[in-house]
């Protein structure tokens, strides 16, 4: 019987965690549970959004090891809390799972845009599985720097057995150093990269101009 597992996955908002490596990993697995802390947030009434979601979330994680199940976590504020990445990894460990993190690593200005052009989606009513937020980019800058500290943390960490390195498409490196990290994350734009990239910032900016006032609105986080 093979042992189940348990992965975190990191990176900043809006680098492409859902839609590029969380959908590869769970492809690895058996029927795979997806803890995500946007799910909760969009099971919680708007009053009690923020002061609950972490203890749902935590209440959640503890039910699926328990359980046993092969689970797939993204939740990006956690990346404040090494020391309770590490308890997480420490519990599941001795609950017999192979533990696993998984790194995306992808340009700031590329993530940020990934949340402003999904946030505009939402707003222009298509569904993107999202809920209606718009992080600020100071805050997800500090998601942003943790990425590499917690790269390092956990690699050197016994009760992590795996780390894995994944460019902005999903692909996995080979190796998880850090070098290769800051060479995905700092290379210059492909053509058709660039091209991608200015055209969604077109479509953000027209957005913007014709609904300030909506897209600036204070949404809940």
């Amino acid at each position: 019987m093979h042992k189940r597992k348990i992965i975190f996955v990191f990176g900043a908002s809006g680098a492409g965690k859902t839609t590029s490596v969380i959908p590869n990993l769970a492809g690895e697995l058996e029927n795979p549970k997806i803890l995500e802390i946007d799910d909760i947030k969009r099971e919680l009434p708007d009053s009690k959004k923020n002061k609950i979601k972490n203890a749902r979330f935590f209440a959640n994680l503890k039910t699926l090891i328990e359980d046993n199940e092969n689970i797939i976590i993204s939740f990006p504020a956690i990346m404040l809390l090494p020391k309770k990445i590490i308890s997480i990894y420490k519990s599941a460990k001795s609950n017999g799972y192979e533990t696993q993190a998984a790194f995306l690593s992808v340009d700031f200005k590329r993530a940020q845009q990934g949340i402003d052009y999904r946030y505009v989606q939402t707003l222009k009513g298509k569904d993107t599985g999202e809920i209606p937020r718009r992080l600020k980019p100071w805050r997800n800058k500090i998601f942003h720097y943790l990425v590499p500290l917690i790269l390092k943390i956990l690699k050197e960490s016994k009760n992590v057995d795996k780390v894995r390195l994944f460019d902005r498409y999903g692909k996995e490196f080979s190796n998880s150093k850090l070098k290769t990290f800051f060479a995905e994350q700092n290379r210059e734009y492909s053509e058709p990269e660039l091209t991608e990239y200015k055209g969604k910032s077109a479509e953000i900016n027209d957005f913007i101009e014709k609904n300030k006032e909506l897209f600036y609105q204070k949404l809940y986080q």
